[in-house]
């Protein structure tokens, strides 16, 4: 599963009707479904998101709770290196991308995958929250510049799918 970016903020009332969705992706996620979520993918499979006083309950994989700011919390170019494996990258690999991002993500004790070593991501200059075989960052990543990233992933997409 591939959650790409968006305003995920915008639809927030209309993906929290969709109680089916949301409660089967969970579902698969915490049966080990590989699942990445980039930036607005990252916010819809967090607890909720608050926008303008209004709490929406989205997903849940990740426990934080993601808040909207009036500013920008991060637009930079950015360079990762995996402080440990996931799903997407073996320990030590280099992985670029791109972040913008109005949001920040409050209480969330999920593990994270990714030193930043440009950029801000989640908290404390980490990114890519872990939760199975699920990952959820704000980088945007640029496949070309670390195209490792998608046969690895498909790799472990084949290797759950033959379960």
């Amino acid at each position: 599963m591939l959650i790409g970016g968006g305003y995920p903020e915008i639809f927030s009332k209309e993906l929290e009707a969709n109680y089916q969705m949301r409660r089967s992706l969970k579902e698969r996620i915490m049966d080990g479904l590989p699942a990445i979520g980039e930036c607005g993918g990252l916010m819809y499979l967090c607890r909720s998101i608050e926008r303008n006083g209004e709490k929406r309950q989205m997903v849940g994989v990740f426990d934080g709770d993601v808040v909207m700011h009036e500013k920008p919390k991060a637009l930079s170019y950015v360079a990762l290196e995996a402080s440990r494996s996931s799903v997407i990258a073996d320990q030590g690999a280099a992985l670029r991308g791109h972040e913008f991002h109005y949001s920040s993500i409050e209480g969330l004790s999920s593990e994270l995958s990714f030193r930043v070593l440009r950029g801000k991501g989640i908290r404390d200059l980490m990114d890519g929250a872990v939760c199975h075989n699920a990952i959820g960052m704000y980088t945007h990543l640029h496949y070309l510049a670390c195209p490792g990233v998608p046969a690895k992933f498909l790799k472990e997409c084949r290797a759950y799918s033959r379960r």
